[in-house]
């Protein structure tokens, strides 16, 4: 079960992200009948290949593998074979999470936000089999 305040957070954001689900860029995860995270993916946004703008997970959930599993769901309908995502250098559970799945460091983006440095990372997209490749 999810407190209320951190059902405040990810409704918060959920409702600033309904326009990328209509656009087929947001993937949700749903448990009990409540949005419990989910991911904006746009494609061919970042030098042509997709990029995973915003993973949000429930606080109260966080560590559960909802992350994970949105992480896989984006890189499985990825239409490029290499995914890129970012997140600031604060961002504790982010880079925890990209490490834990072995996404690679692609570099550092500074004067984003003032002392806290964007980090981008990658990783390339498993192979679809053959018969789900047409």
């Amino acid at each position: 079960m999810t407190s209320s305040a951190s059902c405040g957070v990810i409704v918060s954001t959920w409702g600033n992200s309904r326009h990328c689900l209509k656009l087929g860029e947001c993937q949700v995860q749903v448990a009990n009948g409540a949005v419990t995270g989910f991911v904006i993916v746009k494609p061919a946004h970042f030098f042509g290949r997709d990029f995973i703008e915003l993973v949000m997970v429930d606080p109260a959930l966080r560590r559960s593998g909802i992350g994970q599993a949105l992480l896989w769901q984006a890189l499985s309908a990825a239409g490029t074979s290499q995914v890129f995502t970012s997140t600031n250098t604060s961002n504790h559970p982010m880079r925890s999470l990209l490490q834990a799945e072995d996404w690679s460091f692609s570099g550092e983006l500074d004067g984003l936000d003032e002392g806290d440095l964007e980090l981008v990372f990658y990783k390339i997209r498993p192979a679809k089999p053959a018969h789900l490749s047409h």
